[in-house]
């Protein structure tokens, strides 16, 4: 969904570029009242891009159908074609990019638009690529600048929050050899995560909580947020934790007298770590990966 959003916005910056460049050069060469109501229109549309995609489109062939009949006429107006060819090179059309960057070349244009290059994992940022800026006013280019910057921001925020704490635990539990011989596969088995702070197991509700029976042993479960008894209080809130596992004779979530508990070492949630725990009649703490 996140891919499809930002090739939504890229698509509708694209549009929005084009049509406010070819507004801007048909507005100082003609005093056509249709380009001065597109003009005014576009100005007005800048703020919500998403609802205006098909008729930016609709808008973008019609001026370059102007464009193109302008330079009919006036065949020597290297901006002009050199407009005309930008224009086509963001749309991906580079047949008639090339045509209109010759006519450009030839009327003493010396650079190049690149638009041979049609891998899309080379395709340039639009708004990156205007090192020779498209005319625009500055509606445009501040919005241009702040949804640019604001969406990469957001993309390094996520990154890094991601890097801080996964919100996940690999857990494997498994039952001793000797155990599997002597408890009932009814047995009712707590699997939770704990607060590890400041060398100490932090007493209180789990970080995540989950029942199981011995019947289900051995058993692969991911441990995450979605299983916090309490809002805010997971295993993203805090950065070292302890797993554990318990043979409840009793069937209460309480330790109870006969019970037998299984607790790893501590382990980061900066990353996704992966915790064995062999449930034994030893409470000591066993593996973690």
């Amino acid at each position: 969904m996140q891919a499809f959003k930002s090739r939504t916005v890229i698509f509708t910056v694209v549009l929005v570029v084009i049509i406010s460049a070819l507004v801007f050069w048909l507005s100082t060469t003609s005093d056509n009242q249709l380009v001065s109501a597109e003009q005014n229109k576009q100005t007005m549309d800048v703020k919500t891009p998403s609802a205006q995609q098909n008729k930016q489109a609709a808008s973008v062939e019609d001026l370059l159908a102007n464009l193109e009949q302008k330079l009919q006429n006036q065949p020597d107006n290297m901006q002009g074609w050199l407009l005309l060819a930008k224009s086509y090179r963001y749309l991906q059309r580079d047949s008639a990019a090339q045509s209109a960057l010759e006519k450009a070349q030839a009327l003493g244009f010396k650079g190049t638009l690149d638009v041979a290059q049609t891998d899309a994992s080379r395709k340039p940022n639009p708004v990156d690529q205007l090192s020779t800026p498209l005319p625009m006013n500055d509606l445009l280019q501040n919005y241009l600048v702040k949804n640019t910057t604001k969406s990469k921001n957001s993309g390094r925020a996520k990154t890094h929050s991601i890097a801080k704490n996964t919100g996940s635990i690999l857990l494997r539990v498994s039952l001793s050899e000797a155990l599997t011989q002597t408890v009932s596969p009814d047995t009712t088995v707590f699997i939770f995560v704990r607060p590890y702070i400041n060398q100490q197991i932090v007493a209180g509700p789990p970080l995540a909580a989950v029942r199981k029976q011995v019947r289900d042993l051995p058993l692969y479960i991911a441990l995450n947020d979605q299983m916090a008894m309490l809002p805010d209080h997971n295993i993203s809130s805090t950065e070292q934790v302890v797993v554990g596992a318990r043979l409840a004779i009793s069937g209460n979530p309480v330790k109870q007298a006969g019970d037998i508990e299984e607790i790893s070492q501590a382990v980061s949630t900066a990353t996704q770590p992966t915790v064995s725990l062999v449930i034994s009649n030893v409470f000591a703490a066993k593996s973690q990966g």
